[in-house]
């Protein structure tokens, strides 16, 4: 299994069980990248898609990585040694891919840092120093998410402060956003988990919210104060902003009918179908596209990666998504054409640039190839590798044009 194709899905089994897969999108330069996900019901058509959507991410930002995602069968809930023992099997399933880095793994929906660094170890691989070394990458996705429904609010008319908004999905990303809204002055009206829905017309009281969800975790809705929903109900909220942060298409013909929200900034990947976005589009919704409104959790953590401190990538993300948005939506304007028609040309244009790029690197590009190792190895001064890094990301994003 030391070689991959794309696009591709690779069936990842232990003596006949099915473990979970490896969805394969495309590749630059033999490799890709992206999460690792613990669902019970994951599947592999779910997984492609998300590929997808990873490629795009990275087209759109301008970074060499083929886009992927992988799937693990089990509970995120399960006790942490079970968690483990099954991430190690997954690991070893596909470990000449690890060990070779032409999939590179991080965590997604269900996993943290912690547990892909431990199923790396656990497999005899040894991560780099800088590996794993961002703290926190669900709030970069909630920063980004949170800054691109400022900015259409703001082409909507309608400001944050004071302003109702829902949270379908309330893990890592959306419990960060919550904190986000908060602090803008917004009121949080529901939420939904796994386990349920949670709505409080007047507004949840946010750190008892959060302080309880650091505590019961998805189970959240089942012993905490308000109106219990069912957790699709959460998407028809009577709201000004919605966030859809759980799994992909939870907004699918069957109910977009039924979504109020003007404004919807989609942390999840693939949260509508197309054909439900079109039709948001059609009633003059503010419905941005997901792999540009999450696109700050790859954002931050790449530019974390490379030495850049956190206060400066939240000022970059904050600043590069409300530009995004605002030139997405003027263009979309001007030429008549979906947003996401837009981006979605734009970022498999560039990302076709990228792939033909590794495979007839410039001098340039060796040059950056080499430092990103020794970098990766600790052995490039850190401050010159900060300065050389906030520079080039700079570039990157200021290059992205609709």
């Amino acid at each position: 299994m030391g070689v991959l194709a794309a696009p591709s899905l690779v069936r990842v089994q232990d003596g006949g069980k099915l473990l979970g897969f490896l969805a394969v999108h495309s590749l630059v330069g033999g490799r890709c990248c992206g999460g690792v996900r613990m669902l019970p019901d994951v599947s592999g058509e779910e997984l492609q898609i998300l590929a997808r959507c990873m490629t795009l991410k990275y087209g759109l930002l301008g970074l060499p990585q083929g886009g992927a995602k992988a799937g693990v069968i089990g509970d995120p809930d399960a006790p942490a040694e079970s968690r483990r023992l099954l991430l190690q099997r997954f690991g070893h399933g596909v470990n000449d891919l690890l060990r070779s880095r032409r999939y590179n793994p991080g965590p997604d929906m269900g996993t943290t840092n912690r547990d892909i660094a431990q199923m790396l170890a656990d497999n005899g691989i040894r991560p780099s120093p800088k590996d794993f070394k961002v703290q926190d990458s669900g709030f970069y996705t909630a920063l980004g998410v949170f800054a691109a429904a400022r900015e259409a609010g703001v082409k909507a008319g309608i400001p944050l402060r004071g302003a109702r908004a829902a949270i379908h999905g309330f893990g890592a990303v959306g419990t960060a956003l919550a904190r986000l809204l908060d602090k803008a002055g917004a009121k949080l009206v529901s939420i939904a988990t796994s386990y349920g829905g949670l709505c409080a017309p007047n507004g949840f009281d946010v750190p008892a919210l959060l302080e309880a969800a650091s505590r019961t975790g998805s189970r959240l809705p089942e012993s905490f104060p308000g109106r219990r929903i069912p957790p699709e109900e959460v998407l028809e909220s009577d709201v000004e902003f919605l966030f859809p942060c759980a799994r992909h298409h939870a907004m699918h013909e069957g109910n977009v009918a039924a979504v109020r929200a003007p404004v919807i900034s989609p942390a999840a990947n693939a949260a509508c179908t197309l054909a439900a976005e079109e039709e948001l589009l059609r009633r003059g919704v503010f419905c941005l596209p997901d792999f540009v409104a999450n696109a700050g959790g790859v954002l931050g953590g790449t530019m974390e990666f490379a030495g850049i401190k956190p206060p400066r990538v939240t000022e970059l993300i904050e600043s590069w998504m409300a530009d995004v948005v605002r030139s997405l939506w003027t263009a979309a304007a001007r030429d008549g054409r979906a947003p996401r028609q837009l981006a979605q040309e734009f970022a498999l244009r560039r990302h076709a640039g990228i792939q033909e790029e590794a495979a007839n690197p410039t001098f340039a590009r060796r040059i950056i190839g080499w430092g990103v190792r020794l970098h990766r190895a600790a052995i490039a001064p850190e401050p010159l590798v900060r300065r050389l890094a906030e520079r080039h990301f700079e570039r990157l994003v200021a290059e992205i044009r609709f």
